[in-house]
């Protein structure tokens, strides 16, 4: 379910980038694409230190919390930080945000996959990533 909240919230955010920094950034559209991608790039970043992580500690449960709680703060961060309208505060905001958010996608699946073992794989990461787009779009209305 935790999983479920946070990808979706990470779809939702990245569907309403662009509306949500447009009224804080009038006639920034460039930069705000570029925000876009760093979100994207940084999260895949991410998800390779986390793979490493998992792999040289494989503590599945601590690390998927690790990054749920960083999360859930560099959110609270960035949300805050906007309403100061400095956009190269939000290149650094939304880079963090990317690194932590993104890389919740690789860790939660495994972590789903241990915490159900004799279930099948695919049953388990289908029902995983429809629970992220019923979460997207409710966050999203």
């Amino acid at each position: 379910m935790v999983y479920g909240i946070v990808i979706g919230l990470y779809y939702s955010y990245s569907t309403s980038l662009n509306d949500l920094l447009v009224r804080f950034f009038p006639n920034k559209n460039v930069d705000i694409g570029w925000l876009g991608l760093l979100l994207t790039v940084s999260g895949l970043v991410g998800s390779i230190v986390s793979g490493y992580v998992l792999d040289y500690t494989g503590r599945f449960k601590e690390t998927f919390w690790g990054i749920c709680i960083l999360s859930f703060l560099t959110s609270i961060i960035s949300s805050c930080l906007l309403h100061e309208k400095l956009i190269w505060v939000e290149y650094i905001t939304i880079t963090l945000f990317g690194f932590f958010l993104v890389s919740m996608f690789p860790v939660g699946l495994e972590y789903g996959i241990e915490v159900a073992y004799p279930e099948s794989q695919i049953i388990i990461t289908g029902l995983m990533n429809g629970s992220t787009m019923v979460f997207g779009i409710i966050r999203q209305k």
